[in-house]
């Protein structure tokens, strides 16, 4: 029987009819944030979730080639749901730039709470990073949340219209992780602070007005 990479054994269930697939496998997710939250992401093995969801560890590597792949999807799960969180959050507030800010402040606040969501902006090895960078649904729960943002900040006439939304949640991205990286050191140490910061630098550079700042790329001259 052909094996899967990074496993012992990857041999389908026994067990399992085709339609208890999708059971077992959420049983599995379950087991691995109760051994990750119990004993940590790095002390917890896939033996250990195997045994907490109380199949073998077979069937665990059926569902999930290796320990990454499984941390993967505890990280996905968890910014889906906050992302999604965050959108509902938002709703009903003004078009325009603040609301872009807002929804900066509380995915930092997350990724400082939560340990898988510090994940996502910070992976702790380049596996887990690769792995996250090629799930197409990490991305997807990002556009989500910010391309409507974007949208709704260029209609009301105050976002930049020279940016692409892409570039924007890069540049997002980048902004929180030196945030989460290097916070504490500048004395970002609570929300209101960061907030602050980001209402004076993030909210002019994002306004329609700075498109008229000259440009510093030589290949502008």
């Amino acid at each position: 029987m052909a094996r899967l990479p990074g496993s012992k054994n990857h041999v389908a269930p026994e067990t399992e009819e085709p339609n208890d697939q999708e059971t077992q496998r959420e049983r599995i997710y379950r087991a691995a944030v109760a051994s990750f939250d119990a004993r940590g992401i790095n002390r917890a093995s896939m033996e250990k979730v195997a045994q907490q969801a109380g199949v073998s560890r077979q069937t665990v590597y059926f569902y999930f080639p290796d320990k990454v792949s499984l941390i993967a999807e505890v990280v996905l799960r968890h910014a889906r749901e906050w992302l999604a969180e965050i959108s509902e959050q938002l709703k009903g507030r003004p078009n325009g730039v603040q609301p872009i800010v807002e929804a900066m402040v509380l995915c930092v606040d997350g990724a400082l709470r939560d340990t898988y969501l510090a994940l996502l902006l910070r992976p702790t090895s380049d596996k887990l990073a690769t792995a996250l960078a090629t799930m197409p649904a990490v991305r997807e729960a990002q556009e989500a949340l910010w391309y409507p943002l974007f949208r709704r900040a260029r209609e009301s006439g105050e976002l930049r219209a020279d940016l692409s939304d892409d570039d924007l949640m890069a540049w997002i991205t980048l902004v929180g992780l030196a945030i989460m990286t290097h916070g504490s050191e500048r004395g970002l140490d609570d929300l209101t602070k960061v907030e602050s910061l980001l209402n004076q630098f993030m909210v002019p550079s994002l306004h329609r007005q700075a498109e008229n700042v000259v440009s510093l790329d030589p290949a502008d001259d």
